[in-house]
């Protein structure tokens, strides 16, 4: 998977509501299980995560199983963050990256137009007006650590609208972004419309473990009226190497 594409299955990730069924969670444990081994196929280990697998045999759960899974999802970041092989999927290091919610994330914006929330499950920016646009300086990011040193691709849904508005116009104003130590590579959203479509920054290389990610206006302004970002990926692109830590 050289020179990887964002675009990929992505991983496990379950919204643990209560459940009556008894052993509902089970082929989610078994999901997870399997996403665990994927990892290391890829070179990962973390003691932590065999630790945690260890205790659990998922053809012999007690309850509905929602213990073990969130014990395993938990477990499996640290795993994640231990791969090494090319086109590794790093998704798990982000907190959130489909935007349950925001937590995880920093949402700095205006007081002016609305966000950063579109219903609970997406981010967005609405400026509804001339002066709302003007002051647009909206940016909606985390930074994850712990990386493996090595090159990776950030990917996500976005769309950028102009919503018919008088004195409203596209351009490549807002888009996804990410920076590791004094570099930063962008990815415009490059259409007017409301359907969220994939977009993926170029190449960029960490090497501190570090890379902060987000969704923000790359302009002074912002000349579209509504912006929305969902579903973040992270990938590597090329062999990476595994952090002393791990």
């Amino acid at each position: 998977l050289s020179n990887a594409s964002c675009v990929s299955e992505t991983p496990v990730n379950f919204d643990f509501a209560p459940v009556t069924i008894s052993s509902s969670y089970v082929p989610a444990l078994k999901e997870l299980l399997a996403e665990g081994e994927a990892m290391k196929a890829n070179g990962a280990s973390s003691a932590e995560y065999d630790e945690v697998v260890a205790a659990i045999n998922p053809d012999a759960i007690e309850g509905d199983g929602l213990t073990e899974c969130q014990a395993v999802e938990a477990a499996l970041v640290q795993l994640c963050k231990s791969q090494k092989a090319d086109g590794s999927d790093f998704t798990r290091a982000i907190v959130n990256p489909f935007i349950d919610g925001a937590d995880g994330w920093t949402t700095e914006r205006p007081v002016g137009g609305n966000g950063p929330l579109l219903n609970g499950n997406s981010f967005e920016y609405w400026a509804g007006n001339a002066s709302d646009r003007e002051n647009a300086s909206f940016d909606y990011w985390q930074e994850i650590t712990g990386l493996p040193n090595g090159t990776y691709k950030l990917g996500a849904d976005m769309l950028n609208d102009t919503d018919n508005e008088s004195g409203a116009s596209f351009a490549e104003s807002c888009g996804l972004y990410a920076t590791a130590g004094e570099t930063t590579v962008s990815a415009y959203v490059t259409e007017n419309g409301r359907s969220l479509k994939p977009y993926e920054t170029s190449e960029i290389e960490v090497t501190d473990g570090t890379l902060r990610i987000g969704v923000k206006n790359l302009e002074d302004k912002m000349a579209a009226r509504w912006v929305a970002a969902d579903n973040f990926q992270l990938f590597a692109i090329g062999e990476v190497q595994t952090p002393a830590t791990y």
